[in-house]
């Protein structure tokens, strides 16, 4: 089957003419475009600067010493930067009675070792009512030997009067017995007198001694 037959021959149409006129149109559109390229090249080369990638330029990290300065940094490192040096560890300084900070040896970066002194308080206060409590300290202490010594003695007296208790308390058991032996002697010679077995001068004797 030839398929030519069957095509249609639209003859020259716009389209065609217009395909003859697209070469010139190309090349004012060209020339249009160049020519708004040219005025406004101001602002479009500063918006290519603009969008120009940023250089980045390599450096070496050094470490230096806590409390080395900015500038020793950049010029070991070779290239110059601004920013900041953060501690790695932190320590926060306190102490148990607040006061006035009347001396500082240390500033920020310092190195430091055990033992070191950063900074006095204001102690005259405190040293005042430490000398004061040493004082009443002393004094009690002082107190306490006194009554000590007091005790000591009252301890002796204590045992003085409980050997004098002990003393007293044989004289009564010794004068109860003499007591009881008059009184049987008493009764006896009043019996003998009563009967004439003795003289009336033993009753009285025995009555003297009771």
């Amino acid at each position: 089957m030839d398929l030519a037959k069957l095509s249609i021959d639209r003859g020259p149409g716009p389209r065609r003419a217009h395909r003859r006129r697209s070469p010139l149109l190309r090349w004012m559109l060209l020339a249009a475009a160049a020519a708004a390229l040219w005025v406004f090249r101001g602002p479009i080369l500063g918006a290519i600067n603009g969008l120009r990638v940023t250089e980045v330029e390599l450096a070496t990290a050094v470490l230096v010493d806590p409390g080395a300065r900015a500038a020793e940094v950049a010029a070991a490192s070779g290239a110059a930067a601004n920013g900041y040096v953060v501690a790695r560890r932190r320590a926060a300084l306190s102490a148990d009675t607040p006061g006035r900070i009347i001396e500082l040896n240390v500033e920020e970066g310092s190195v430091v070792a055990k033992g070191d002194i950063v900074a006095r308080l204001y102690s005259d206060e405190v040293e005042a009512s430490l000398r004061r409590s040493e004082a009443e300290l002393a004094g009690a202490k002082i107190a306490v030997r006194a009554a000590e010594a007091r005790i000591d003695v009252a301890q002796k007296r204590l045992d003085e009067a409980r050997a004098l208790v002990n003393n007293v308390a044989s004289q009564r058991d010794e004068v109860a017995a003499a007591v009881d032996i008059a009184q049987r002697e008493y009764k006896r010679a009043a019996e003998l007198v009563k009967g004439g077995a003795v003289p009336r001068e033993f009753f009285e004797r025995a009555e003297n001694t009771l």
